[in-house]
């Protein structure tokens, strides 16, 4: 990120955001720039970047793409990164079941 911007934060000449998506990308990464700890990337930085994206209003194509792309990026990394127990080492994972996995412990 740093080859990118300027000692400022601005993006160099040749880096300037190309669509409303790139924008909201580039205020994204100030974000995890100035917040270095995951929970709160997660809780401002991601979240707002969803918010910008729901926010862009007639989108051309290249922005629906990228659009639906990050969105649907950040929200699986949500999903996947958030809330998640740990696995006790005694317990069972049954996965007889369909589509459904349980857990038995001692």
């Amino acid at each position: 990120m740093d080859r990118r911007l300027n000692p400022d934060g601005t993006p160099k000449v040749w880096s300037k955001p190309v669509n409303r998506v790139d924008r909201a990308a580039y205020y994204h990464d100030l974000c995890y720039a100035k917040h270095p700890d995951t929970k709160t990337r997660n809780e401002i930085c991601d979240r707002e970047m969803l918010k910008e994206l729901g926010q862009i209003t007639d989108p051309s194509l290249r922005e629906r793409l990228d659009r639906g792309l990050v969105s649907n990026l950040i929200k699986a990394k949500e999903n996947l990164g958030l809330g998640l127990k740990k696995i006790d080492k005694s317990c069972k994972m049954d996965r007889s079941a369909r589509r459904r996995i349980t857990q038995t412990c001692d």
